[in-house]
């Protein structure tokens, strides 16, 4: 089934709310999500109308009156020193950045549910979704103030270079998505090198995983 958190595509829709020169809401000649990057959004497409929804405002409205608590009070991570600080992966103007996009644009079909629109204080029940996802974001990452997977399967006293390819016995490049989701499915390229960004602080943690093809130097990848 899906995912928690996330709801099949429907025509409710919200992202930024677009201001009139009143300041007050409004369905304006469009909106962008702030990313020079991305394109800008018509009020009148199905994600500028999630934007611009009374359940889209007020969620946001919530969130952004107390950012200054989710960067410094929620998204911690534990130093090796036993200490709980901000931190410097996870930060709110990404998160909410995010939320905007899965909110109102969605992957694969799908998109973050974010409240009822036909009850009264409807946005709580995004709210209360956002909290379950954070919960279990800072249980798999946050906590370690990683993005990738860190290297921790310990082979002999020592942590091998292979735990790139698997952890626990497992490989990788043999998983497959079910067959509703093989479309999106990459296949493997065993000329692929690809150096992971994070990885774990503790005392005597490893480097970043690093996963690529062998070679006549580096016949087996060791420890």
């Amino acid at each position: 089934g899906p995912d928690p958190g996330i709801s099949p595509q429907t025509p409710q829709t919200t992202l930024k709310p677009y201001l009139s020169p009143s300041g007050n809401p409004s369905l304006g000649p469009s909106t962008q999500i702030p990313d020079s990057t991305h394109q800008p959004i018509s009020s009148m497409s199905e994600a500028g109308i999630i934007i611009n929804s009374k359940t889209f405002i007020e969620m946001d409205s919530a969130l952004e009156s107390v950012k200054d608590e989710i960067d410094n009070k929620l998204f911690l991570y534990k130093t090796p020193g036993s200490q709980w600080v901000p931190s410097t992966v996870y930060r709110y103007d990404d998160f909410i950045e995010s939320l905007q996009i899965m909110a109102s644009e969605g992957v694969a079909g799908k998109r973050f549910y974010i409240g009822e629109s036909n009850v009264e204080n409807g946005h709580v029940y995004g709210l209360v979704n956002i909290a379950a996802f954070l919960a279990q974001s800072m249980k798999e990452t946050i906590q370690y103030d990683a993005c990738d997977e860190n290297s921790w399967d310990l082979v002999g006293g020592k942590y091998p270079l292979s735990n790139a390819c698997g952890q626990l016995g497992q490989s990788y490049q043999d998983y497959h998505c079910s067959p509703e989701e093989a479309h999106m499915e990459c296949p493997v390229d065993p000329q692929m090198s690809i150096t992971a960004v994070t990885h774990a602080k503790w005392y005597g943690a490893p480097g970043p995983l690093f996963c690529g093809p062998k070679t006549d130097e580096q016949p087996f990848s060791g420890f």
